[in-house]
């Protein structure tokens, strides 16, 4: 228990997590890598999406569940584009999307609300996807 309290400590130190949602803080860090122009909002101020690029306002989503669990996919009237980041062991990557450890989707909010609508929401289903990544991240990270 020691190690994971250690570990968080320096995860925070290098800015990879910000909160006590330590996934989602992995997700956010990990688009910030890959697309060197978003910048995260201020997690206190926010709660409906959590980075912006200058002019969009971006919903940042991450999963590495191996389960069938659906990802919400948050409120699409709030945000302008949502890039969902999924690991190796997630079951929600496109079937052609083997590669990296890391892949990213980004949607605009519009292709969120006519694709992803179920009754409770939109949510991201392993059979939801209708497109290709639109970025692979290499299987190391240097933080």
């Amino acid at each position: 228990m020691d190690e994971y309290f250690e570990l968080l400590r320096e995860l925070r130190e290098l800015d990879v997590i910000r909160s006590y949602n330590v996934l989602g803080d992995i997700g956010e860090y990990l688009c910030t890598v890959v697309f060197e122009n978003l910048k995260l909002v201020d997690e206190i101020t926010n709660q409906d999406f959590d980075a912006t690029d200058g002019q969009s306002k971006i919903q940042i989503k991450f999963s590495n569940s191996s389960d069938g669990k659906n990802i919400d996919l948050g409120k699409p009237g709030k945000y302008d584009e949502l890039i969902v980041v999924l690991g190796a062991n997630s079951v929600h990557r496109h079937t052609e999307d083997k590669d990296g450890e890391y892949v990213f989707y980004r949607y605009t909010s519009a292709q969120v609300q006519s694709h992803f609508g179920v009754n409770s929401g939109y949510k991201l289903s392993k059979t939801k996807h209708f497109k290709r990544a639109d970025a692979i991240y290499p299987s190391l990270i240097n933080a």
